[in-house]
């Protein structure tokens, strides 16, 4: 497995790894016609994450296979405080205690 700071090409395998993972991963603290109508936006690849620098890819065997990250800056538009951080993490393997905290 290598873990690395993600790029914008990393979009569609990001997108393809929240999509498979989101599903299960998201779906408890929604209701079911509020979760299948925001999922879509939910596992969009944020481009300006991506090229972030704090933002990581992991992957094996040439498939992303987990990602996540952290940044100051905040979703939708700007209004309020900007001193906060969010996490993304998604994963479609088991971690290993090395690359858990490599990410």
């Amino acid at each position: 497995m290598t873990i690395r700071t993600s790029v914008v090409e990393d979009a569609a395998g990001v997108e393809t790894l929240l999509g498979r993972s989101y599903p299960a991963l998201m779906a408890g603290p929604y209701e079911e016609n509020v979760f299948s109508r925001a999922l879509p936006l939910m596992t969009r690849a944020n481009s300006k994450l991506l090229i972030s620098g704090t933002f990581y890819v992991a992957e094996e065997a040439g498939d992303t296979v987990g990602c996540g990250g952290w940044t100051f800056e905040q979703p939708g538009p700007a209004s309020g405080p900007t001193d906060w951080r969010i996490c993304a993490i998604s994963r479609s393997i088991p971690l290993t205690r090395a690359a858990a905290l490599a990410v």
